[in-house]
Order: structure tokens, then sequence, then C-alpha cells
């Protein structure tokens, strides 16, 4: 059998510190590369900095934390061919998979057990028409389409989108203020003043200043 690798930039432990999932303790798998370069990034060491690892000693890794719960993120997961074959593996193994994605890559061969967390950049991320639309029919109710906002014109932007969408029920929508750039004051008046239907998206680990 032929042994598969993948590249990795890191691994820990911590808790889920934003979604729907939030406060969840997990095994984070950052893996490295990404196909875009948003301005408000704040793990840019992971767009190229990674050593490749083999599935068999990753999992290990992974099985060291004694934590059934993994969530795969980036950089961009799907960037890499081989991160599919490896959710499929720990799928075998029983853990519970969380994927973070930026949305511009298909996700028609992500394995529906998988929880998806998709992300639809605005216009003032600096990516913003990158979303592909047809990734909408693979969300499935428990599954989080967010929004990362920006400015005021990102609010309504996102909004609009939201609007012009048919959603499966039950997928929660997430506005995010982007750090440093929106205040989460300006977001919550603004989602109140619209009456939205969303979820407000606060990053927790930063909050409580970990990793």
């Amino acid at each position: 059998m032929v042994e598969r690798f993948i590249f990795l930039n890191e691994i820990f432990y911590s808790i889920i510190g934003e979604s729907s999932f939030v406060g969840y303790p997990s095994v984070f798998v950052r893996l490295a590369g990404c196909n875009l370069n948003c301005k408000y990034c704040d793990t840019k060491y992971a767009l190229k900095d990674g050593k490749y690892i083999s599935f068999k000693n990753l999992i290990s890794d992974i099985e060291k934390f004694g934590m059934k719960r993994v969530l795969i993120t980036g950089g961009e997961p799907l960037w890499q061919r081989e991160t599919i074959p490896l959710i499929e593996e720990l799928l075998n193994r029983n853990f519970t998979l969380f994927l973070e994605t930026n949305g511009t890559i298909s996700l028609k061969n992500v394995p529906r057990e998988v929880f998806k967390i998709v992300d639809v950049k605005t216009p003032d991320s600096g990516e913003g028409n990158s979303f592909l639309m047809e990734n909408l029919r693979y969300l499935k109710s428990g599954d989080n389409l967010k929004f990362v906002i920006c400015s005021t014109g990102d609010f309504y932007w996102s909004v609009d989108f939201v609007k012009s969408i048919k959603m499966e029920k039950g997928v929660d929508i997430l506005f995010s203020p982007a750090h440093g750039f929106f205040s989460m004051n300006q977001l919550v008046q603004l989602i109140l003043k619209e009456k939205l239907d969303v979820r407000l998206n606060l990053q927790i680990h930063r909050i409580l200043g970990i990793k």
C-alpha cells in the first residue's frame, strides 16, 4: 500500500473559538497552503510554512491527545488533494470531523458526515466574488455559512447575498466582525437594526487570549 502524506503547518489542542460549535474541545489540524490572501488573515504563517507528514504519523499524533473531535483548517485545507483521503481515514477511525474552508473549492467530495464551516468572502476581504456558488447545494443541516464583515458596505453586501439564496434548513448563517477592521458592537447594532435571523460569531479564542 502506498503511504500517503499531507503538508501540515501545525497540530494543537484547544477549544473551538468560533462557529456554531464554539467552546468544544478539539484537536486542530492546520494544513499549509492557501489559494487566497485575505487582508484580515490571522494565519499568514500557514500560507507556506509546513512539513510533509505521513497519514500514519499524523493520526498517531492526533490520537495522543485522547480526543475524538478534530477540526481541519488552514490555510485552505481543500487546496491539497490529499485532504479528502485524510478525512476519509479519520472518519473510518470514528473521529468527529469539522472542516473550515474558504468556499472557493468544491465541497462535492467532502463526506456528508463532516461538519462544514464555509466562508463567503466579502468585497472588503480583498477576495470578493471568489465563492463557488455550487457549494450551497452541499451544505446540510448543522453546517455553517460564514461572512467576515470588514465594513458597513460588507454588512449590507452580505445581507443581500443571504436574501438572494435559498439555504437548506438548519444551516447556520454566521456574521463575524473582522478583527481590527469592524467592531463587535457595530455589527451587533446592525444585526438588531435589520432584524436579521443570523448568528453573531465572535472569535472566543482571541477574547480569551489562547490559540
